[in-house]
């Protein structure tokens, strides 16, 4: 599984796992993650997560 996550705003009131990985490879470039509280990306089963610019 090869998946994108680009150019989004994450609002207030969201706490965790924006977005939540599993198996696969995830690229997370460009989103706003203003006020988040705990963690902002989330990981299990060894995925592969390339972020920046967030």
């Amino acid at each position: 599984m090869q998946v994108s996550v680009a150019y989004n705003h994450f609002r207030c009131g969201l706490v965790q796992r924006m977005p939540r990985c599993r198996w696969g490879f995830f690229h997370v470039v460009n989103n706003d993650y203003t006020n988040w509280i705990m963690y902002s990306i989330g990981g299990s089963q060894h995925p592969t997560i390339i972020s920046y610019n967030n």
